[in-house]
């Protein structure tokens, strides 16, 4: 398909790819950020979070960098 573009087009087309794959990974950061939040909010400490298997995780929990 890119063979038949020319230079500038190819170019063009490439930088929207890459705009929109950052904006898709923002997207994603903030949905995370936000559903960990919601998590940590939810428990009742805020160093207690349900490992899914019906147990409790305690203890510190680990620093995200978002």
């Amino acid at each position: 398909m890119l063979k038949n573009l020319s230079r500038h087009h190819e170019i063009h087309l490439v930088t929207r790819v890459e705009e929109r794959a950052l904006s898709f990974v923002d997207s994603l950061r903030i949905k995370i950020r936000n559903e960990l939040m919601e998590m940590l909010s939810e428990t009742n400490s805020g160093n207690e979070l349900e490992t899914g298997d019906g147990t409790l995780a305690t203890g510190p929990l680990p620093h995200a960098n978002f």
